[in-house]
């Protein structure tokens, strides 16, 4: 093969690649909005309808779907984690955990319909049953570094609170009992009073 000729070839294998980074961009791009627009589970043809992508093409790249699960659950812990570790701005107890609660709901406002979605798939993926699991442990832990020993003592109570401020408790909300996020941000804060009132 001549100079020109593996010019021309290396040329065209780089705009393959290119099409092929774009296209998956693109994919990306429209599995988010379709997911935000309440498409908890995309298919290939709402994907293509999306991105005026071939279904070829589409199909292509979602053959490969774990990775891009991965990616996407990837973005969204990169977008919540500077809030988790978010210095508190209070001192005792009772009002950082009245923080957690207000930052816990701004977490999960922003991340509740991607939650949903990859929560229907974590179950297929081990990496993405591994995030979840990491979050949780991450929630637990937040919450264990505020309370006083009296509530860390009481098993009962501290699964209540730990279940309570809870993606699941903030998708039934939002998405089954069909609150707004201020509404649902109220109740769960009274809840979580009611909770702690006999510790305080």
């Amino acid at each position: 093969m001549n100079d020109t000729s593996r010019f021309n070839s290396d040329t065209k294998s780089d705009g393959r690649r290119l099409r092929s980074i774009r296209s998956r961009e693109m994919i990306k791009a429209a599995i988010h909005d379709l997911i935000y627009s309440g498409n908890y589970s995309p298919r290939a043809t709402d994907i293509a309808e999306k991105t005026q992508l071939s279904i070829r093409t589409v199909f292509r790249n979602i053959d490969d779907m774990d990775s891009l699960s991965r990616e996407i659950a990837s973005d969204v812990e990169n977008q919540v984690l500077p809030i988790y570790l978010k210095p508190y701005k209070t001192t005792t107890w009772r009002e950082q955990l009245n923080e957690l609660v207000r930052n816990r709901c701004e977490i999960y406002e922003k991340i509740f319909p991607m939650r949903v979605s990859l929560s229907l798939r974590r179950f297929r993926s081990e990496y993405l049953r591994a995030t979840y699991e990491r979050i949780f442990e991450l929630e637990r832990a937040s919450l264990q570094t505020i309370l006083p020993n009296p509530i860390l003592e009481d098993d009962i109570t501290f699964a209540a609170l730990n279940s309570l401020i809870s993606t699941i408790t903030w998708i039934n909300l939002r998405l089954n009992l069909n609150y707004n996020a201020q509404k649902s941000q109220d109740i769960l804060q009274y809840q979580v009073n009611c909770l702690v009132k006999q510790f305080e």
